[in-house]
């Protein structure tokens, strides 16, 4: 999905003043940061400028610890499973 995305000339700029809806990888698209359940830490669109973790549970602890370490210091969203998070930017 990031591949596909990255090939819109200024997605942010066509994003703005808009209603985006994005659940699991369209989170991770849009977002700075991401980490998947396997604890791998990937980088995507950066269009929110937040680090990101879907489907979370409180038993995956070690995963927030691992992307709140990771480069910057960005906003954490955690979006546990069934949940909808709005994020206002």
């Amino acid at each position: 999905m990031v591949g596909i995305l990255k090939k819109i000339d200024k997605l942010k700029d066509v994003l703005k003043n808009k209603f985006v809806i994005g659940s699991s990888a369209g989170v991770y698209a849009l977002s700075k940061y991401y980490i998947r359940g396997n604890g791998e830490i990937f980088e995507g669109l950066g269009v929110l400028n937040i680090k990101s973790i879907c489907h979370f549970s409180d038993d995956r602890s070690d995963l927030v610890e691992k992307l709140l370490n990771y480069k910057e210091d960005l906003e954490l969203i955690k979006i546990p499973e069934e949940e909808i998070v709005l994020i206002e930017q």
